[in-house]
């Protein structure tokens, strides 16, 4: 059987997928984890953004949110600070060190001058998150 299937659709650049054999992988974890991943799994920004998420993210999500082991999801690709939550997970989006982009537009995504990093530290099996910003 093959598992890593072609796209659903054309995908805008941008966009990405995470294929059925990583799916299975997220879900055959049996650690205490943090996910880390380009594209962030739960829905967060304006719905230009969520345009060029994970085509597949709602299999993401569940595979996901179905293992309790999964505590964290530490993501990118938005380019800006945000902080998700659903059920016990918590995502954190990290903001970028070239420019930000302004999430609140729902027809387009325009840069903005904010750029910056999450400093992440873990304490007795909990993660900490600070958004350093750099302007």
């Amino acid at each position: 059987m093959i598992l890593a299937k072609k796209p659903f659709s054309k995908m805008p650049l941008g966009s990405g997928r995470v294929n059925e054999t990583d799916i299975n992988r997220i879900k055959d974890i049996t650690e205490s984890s943090i996910l880390i991943i380009h594209h962030p799994v739960l829905e967060v920004g304006s719905e230009k953004f969520k345009s060029i998420a994970i085509e597949n993210r709602y299999d993401v999500e569940r595979a996901v949110l179905n293992n309790k082991n999964i505590k964290y999801i530490l993501c990118g690709h938005g380019h800006s600070f945000m902080k998700s939550r659903k059920n016990n997970l918590i995502q954190y989006m990290s903001p970028s060190t070239a420019y930000g982009f302004d999430h609140k537009d729902n027809i387009k995504l325009v840069k903005t001058a904010s750029t910056g990093l999450l400093k992440v530290s873990v304490h007795q099996d909990e993660l900490f998150i600070k958004e350093v910003l750099f302007n």
